[in-house]
C-alpha cells in the first residue's frame, strides 16, 4: 500500500491501531506521568501565546515565563538522564527535541551567559 506517488491507500490505515509512546512505556512506573506533565508545561501553544505577548504590556512577565519553561525542560531532561542512567537519545524519544533547539521557530533566540539564559526576539 506504500506508493510514494499515491498515498491514499496508506492514509486509510494511518490512524488505525498505531503504536504510540504510551504503549511502549505503560510498564515504566511513573514515567508516563512525567512525560505528560512535561507535555503540559512545555506545550508549543503556551509558547506561541507567550511569544505573541512579547510586544505588549506583559513583555517582562512573558519573558520570565519562557525562561521558566526552558529551564524546566532542561532540568527534567537532566533528571531523567541521571535517574535512568541514559543519554540524550532517550530523552528526545521521551520529550521530543529540547526547547533550546526548537524555540527559534517562534522567533526567539537564546544565549547562555554566565550560567543564565538570555532570551530575546530575533532581529
Amino acid at each position: 500500500i506504500l506508493k510514494c506517488w499515491d498515498t491514499r491507500e496508506i492514509e486509510k490505515f494511518y490512524d488505525q491501531n498505531r503504536l504510540v509512546r504510551k504503549d511502549l512505556l505503560k510498564n515504566a512506573h511513573g514515567l508516563w506521568d512525567i512525560i505528560s506533565d512535561h507535555q503540559k508545561k512545555c506545550d508549543y501553544m503556551i509558547i506561541e501565546d507567550l511569544t505573541a505577548s512579547l510586544s505588549g504590556s506583559e513583555k517582562e512577565k512573558s519573558f520570565k515565563r519562557l525562561r521558566e519553561i526552558i529551564q524546566y525542560d532542561m532540568e527534567i531532561r537532566c533528571l531523567v538522564k541521571e535517574q535512568l542512567k541514559t543519554g540524550d537519545d532517550i530523552t528526545e524519544f521521551l520529550f521530543g527535541r529540547p526547547l533550546v533547539e526548537t524555540i527559534d521557530t517562534f522567533g526567539i533566540r537564546i544565549k547562555k551567559k554566565q550560567g543564565k539564559f538570555i532570551i530575546g526576539l530575533e532581529p
